[in-house]
């Protein structure tokens, strides 16, 4: 992960994150630019999701492991969408994120986006 000049983010990202322009610098600051190649992982079974990813190109699946190995997509997500929002609330088990293409995105951490949602300064 690489710090950004936040002039190559698109406003899009942040007027989705919903945060007052009061704290627009303070977020700023934590977001990194994040690649993945076809086939990596985000996270993985059993692991608790790193953060929020806004996915700027290329497509994501949320895959779901059952109990008799079935492996099953319950979700894609593409460009503009955040990955990981509903798994920073309510962890699944056997559950994990990948990258389906090469993706381009841009990461904020949990531990930041926790910090700031005890400054009430995000709502999820």
């Amino acid at each position: 992960m690489t710090n950004i000049n936040f002039n190559e983010i698109e406003l899009e990202f942040l007027r989705e994150l919903k945060i007052s322009d009061k704290y627009k610098s303070l977020i700023k600051k934590k977001i990194y630019k994040l690649n993945l190649l076809s086939g990596e992982k985000f996270f993985g079974n059993n692991e608790l999701v790193p953060g929020l990813l806004f996915v700027k190109k290329g497509i994501m699946r949320s895959i779901f492991t059952t109990d008799q190995k079935e492996i099953l997509t319950i979700n894609k997500y593409k460009s503009g969408d955040f990955v990981g929002k509903i798994q920073l609330l309510n962890p699944i088990k056997n559950h994990s994120i990948c990258a389906s293409t090469d993706v381009e995105g841009y990461f904020l951490p949990a531990d930041e986006i926790f910090n700031f949602l005890k400054k009430k300064i995000y709502k999820l």
